[in-house]
């Protein structure tokens, strides 16, 4: 199977098309326990010659957007690497946290155990699975933002995956916790409307500090285990101007490679 595409092999470009916004209706039903419904997503029936991708939201967002959140942004990204040439059936989408219209009867669930870590290891583990079983692929690659970065690395220390999952594209992890969770008086995130990230929230128990016992263990085995490769990991921090609508594209393009730190050189590389 090819890896990610370098822009010369743009001239072997698929029929350019809009990416969906469902799973194939037999595909494998993944039901989410913590709210009660089957998971969403994208992917599609047909041939797969590359490596399947699939794509993770981060904490609060969808795999695209929903009545209930404009957002969406990762399916950008996966459209991307349609109109570079990916087939709709080489590129998958997990949402893990459903549409997020459960938000509107508690918003502060955005803190709370059906956004966790623990959550969403589950549900990507048993993704993952079912988009091998049903493309007949080896292996994936997976691209995540934010929650799905460590959800992502999480499961695969767990499992022992790393032969699953030939690269992980990782744009925006909290690899080292997130500064939603602090308990000064001037953190508006702890507010109930905010989302309630207060000190033993699900989310901040994971990732209120970098020695949280989830970050902790998992780091401790290390941040980029092999044979798994690590194309990209994005700081924001150090791309001055990156619009949030704009960074999963962005993070595809050369250009930005010198400003993230790689694992073996730009995305654009060989995994």
């Amino acid at each position: 199977m090819a890896s990610l595409p370098v822009p010369a092999a743009a001239a072997d470009v698929a029929t350019p098309g809009v990416l969906g916004t469902s799973l194939p209706p037999d595909f494998r039903v993944i039901r989410n326990y913590y709210l009660g419904v089957p998971v969403i997503g994208f992917g599609a029936r047909g041939r797969v010659e590359r490596v399947p991708v699939i794509f993770l939201h981060g904490n609060n967002d969808t795999p695209f957007p929903t009545a209930c959140n404009p957002l969406g942004y990762i399916h950008n990204a996966a459209q991307y690497l349609l109109d570079l040439g990916y087939r709709p059936s080489e590129l998958w989408g997990l949402g893990y946290q459903g549409d997020q219209c459960d938000l509107a009867q508690e918003i502060a669930r955005k803190s709370g155990v059906s956004h966790s870590t623990a959550a969403a290891v589950p549900l990507l583990r048993e993704f993952v699975h079912a988009v091998l079983e049903y493309t007949g692929a080896p292996r994936v690659d997976i691209v995540a933002h934010s929650l799905g970065v460590t959800a992502a690395r999480e499961w695969m220390l767990q499992d022992k995956a790393y032969g699953l999952v030939r690269s992980l594209v990782a744009i925006d992890g909290p690899n080292h916790g997130i500064i939603d969770c602090s308990p000064s008086p001037d953190n508006y995130f702890q507010l109930p409307a905010d989302g309630g990230f207060v000190p033993n929230s699900a989310i901040c128990e994971e990732y209120g500090s970098e020695s949280t016992q989830l970050l902790t263990v998992l780091n401790a085995a290390g941040e980029t285990p092999g044979p798994t490769h690590y194309p990209l990991s994005c700081d924001p921090k150090r791309v001055p101007g990156l619009a949030r609508e704009r960074r999963f594209r962005l993070a595809f393009r050369p250009r930005w490679a010198a400003d993230c730190r790689a694992g073996a050189g730009p995305v654009w590389q060989s995994a």
